[in-house]
């Protein structure tokens, strides 16, 4: 692969992949995939999470019985184990990925149907629409977004989003404010994650970078304890 730090981006703002240095070819296409994958797996999540709350047979299944959360939420802790300790062998690195997103989406649908918590639902929904909106500007256009102008549109969207749901909606003040803090939150998460990951893993280890993405908390917390013990 070629070396990224040997090319310079002529725009600093966006990697083109029309464009004949190989390493904005290469970073345009590889944060597509990834934007891709995160908006399937965050429409997953919408699309799951709302059969569970508006479906009147399964809301009453998850509210009379607790322990299906709970199952659900060890079993997602336990897969996340393993998705970390496995990050390195590609064998069954794409099992344990497809599974850890399927636990996790349904955790998280489980979570806010229990618990009734329309405004992280609605979070979620506007997320979808920030990473979508950059997968397909990047699809159609052939261009991905630096880092800062990934998070100034993907902020302008869930906002224009959050009205838009407000207005046919009508979604209370409290659910409008969580559900922009959180997919503001979540959007810097992924984002950033995803810069962190094109710059760091090779395009060819898709599913290593996925993998990334998901448990670069526990990453960055190893890190920490590394530091603070070698210190």
């Amino acid at each position: 692969m070629a070396s990224m730090k040997a090319d310079k981006n002529p725009n600093p703002l966006f990697y083109d992949e029309n464009s004949c240095d190989l390493a904005s070819h290469i970073k345009t296409s590889f944060s597509r995939k990834l934007y891709g994958i995160i908006a399937g797996h965050l429409l997953l999540g919408a699309t799951i999470t709302s059969i569970f709350m508006f479906t009147p047979l399964s809301r009453f299944y998850i509210n009379e019985n607790e322990w299906l959360l709970n199952l659900h939420i060890i079993l997602l802790i336990f897969i996340y184990v393993a998705v970390f300790l496995k990050r390195d062998y590609y064998n069954i690195n794409i099992f344990l990925l497809i599974l850890q997103m399927l636990t996790q989406v349904s955790a998280v649908g489980m979570f806010v149907t229990f618990y009734d918590l329309l405004g992280v639902l609605q979070g979620i929904f506007l997320t979808t629409c920030g990473i979508s909106f950059l997968f397909f500007y990047s699809l159609l256009f052939r261009k991905s977004c630096e880092l800062c102008m990934a998070l100034f549109f993907s902020v302008v969207i869930i906002l224009t989003a959050a009205v838009l749901f407000q207005m046919i909606f009508g979604c209370t003040n409290e659910e409008f404010i969580v559900s922009v803090m959180l997919s503001i939150f979540l959007s810097v998460y992924y984002l950033y994650s995803v810069n962190l990951v094109i710059h760091s893993i090779s395009h060819d280890k898709l599913c290593i970078a996925v993998i990334n993405i998901s448990i670069w908390p526990a990453n960055v917390l190893i890190s920490k304890i590394n530091f603070l013990t070698l210190k």
